[in-house]
């Protein structure tokens, strides 16, 4: 079996070639070449306008390339149906508001739309998929709670439940612990985590923490904020764009690749076994 476009053999995980993205004059992404491998955990890594979001829209789909490429599991996404797309990804974006006092259960059950054709309603094995959904993510008692009186971490797992009621290959995450106190940072990621491993689920997430980023993830991509000059003159540090370094942890998280991303100076320590930084 050959990958769309290619002379080469299909590539399982989320491949992008060449991705590149403007806002007018500005440019966001350059070049990005990753391949994101299938069953891992991994975090897309970095400081503020690196192009962290924009790059998980890029490969869900939500938002055209200037330039480019996306393929998963081989298919190109830009052939893809939306209802295709969505069957195969699910997506939690950062913000989620809903005014209506819908429950728990009726929100996850809207992740079952992708399998259901048109004016179809869920059946009962779309609300028994939606209950498991609840319940992967330890929040089965909020079923029949309305959406709007429970708490933000709460919330946070319904839509992750969500996105899971898709049955999704790939789950991307764009900063699931965003709005989270330092408890419920830690149980939604190892939430995440056992979830991946335990159904076989993709995990693409950005994250701001670099420890979690080192805590959580089976790879990471550090990628780092494109300059004014550069956008004007390219070619200053062309070799890697914005992708400074993709692997496992301890090969991307060195003093230099962050100082490159973030521009300030850390010591990587270690604690019972699992590496932290250290801002000097």
């Amino acid at each position: 079996m050959r990958e769309a476009g290619s002379a080469g053999p299909v590539r399982m995980g989320v491949v992008t070639k060449g991705i590149s993205l403007r806002y007018g004059a500005r440019t966001v992404l350059d070049q990005v070449d990753l391949h994101l491998k299938k069953g891992e955990v991994i975090t897309l890594l970095g400081p503020n306008g690196c192009g962290k979001t924009s790059l998980l829209k890029v490969i869900n789909g939500l938002l055209p390339p200037s330039q480019g490429e996306v393929y998963v599991d081989g298919k190109h996404t830009a052939r893809m149906g939306q209802m295709e797309l969505a069957r195969l990804m699910g997506y939690v974006p950062q913000n989620q508001r809903q005014s209506f006092p819908f429950t728990a259960l009726d929100i996850v059950l809207t992740g079952r739309m992708p399998h259901l054709s048109v004016l179809a309603q869920p059946g009962a094995a779309d609300v028994e998929k939606a209950q498991r959904a609840l319940d992967m993510v330890g929040a089965l008692h909020l079923a029949s709670r309305p959406y709007t009186q429970i708490s933000g971490g709460e919330r946070q797992l319904v839509i992750i439940a969500r996105a899971l009621a898709q049955e999704p290959s790939f789950l991307l995450l764009d900063e699931p612990t965003s709005s989270l106190d330092f408890k419920n940072q830690v149980s939604v990621l190892k939430m995440i985590n056992r979830i991946s491993k335990e159904e076989a689920v993709t995990v693409i997430m950005t994250l701001h923490d670099p420890n979690h980023a080192m805590m959580f993830s089976d790879e990471i991509v550090l990628l780092r904020r494109l300059l004014p000059h550069e956008e004007l003159s390219r070619g200053v540090l062309s070799h890697h764009q914005n992708v400074i370094a993709s692997g496992k942890p301890h090969e991307v998280m060195t003093p230099e690749n962050i100082r490159t991303a973030y521009g300030i100076d850390v010591e990587v320590l270690e604690v019972h076994g699992k590496r932290i930084l250290f801002p000097l």
